[in-house]
């Protein structure tokens, strides 16, 4: 079993405070009580390092913080999560990052699957068309399917550049 980087209670209590406070604000050991599933004062004998912090929540919090996702987990060993309070938004914000160090929202992960979607939806469009035109079809369909054909891969062409740099 790996071992984990050690906590003082000092840390802990800044990492708690990340995950369930505003910046400025005192640690809400109710709060974080009642997300890791445990007793107030349980939360606070870790905080002042007179209780072992158990080894799963030593990794949540971790992980929930800014420690590298694991190797055991293949493709998204590098990973991390990044949770912070944003001002603008008043509210914490919980982001997946890549080990480039750019962060992905939930809402822009659902985003990239609804365009690989449209893409999917396109290519295929677009098969069936070149093969309707490979048809015995008047001059006037034909030209009508390539202007459509044509029209699709453009559109095709605009997603897979906006998708693109939207990740770059």
């Amino acid at each position: 079993m790996q071992e984990l980087p050690a906590f003082t209670p000092e840390d802990f209590r800044c990492r708690l405070r990340r995950l369930f406070c505003r910046p400025d604000a005192p640690l809400d050991t109710e709060a974080a009580a009642d997300w890791l599933g445990v007793d107030v004062t349980t939360v606070r004998r870790w905080c002042r390092g007179s209780a072992r912090i158990p080894r799963a929540v030593h990794l949540l919090v971790m992980l929930l913080t800014g420690a590298p996702l694991p190797p055991v987990l293949g493709d998204w060993h590098g990973w991390r999560f990044n949770r912070y309070y944003d001002n603008d938004r008043r509210q914490h914000v919980v982001e997946l990052v890549d080990e480039t160090g750019i962060g992905y929202e939930p809402g822009q992960l659902r985003a990239i699957e609804m365009q690989q979607a449209r893409i999917q939806t396109l290519e295929v469009r677009i098969r069936q068309l070149e093969r309707q035109i490979k048809t015995g079809l008047s001059l006037p369909q034909r030209h009508a399917l390539e202007q459509t054909r044509d029209a699709l891969r453009d559109a095709l062409t605009l997603i897979e550049t906006v998708a693109g740099a939207a990740t770059a």
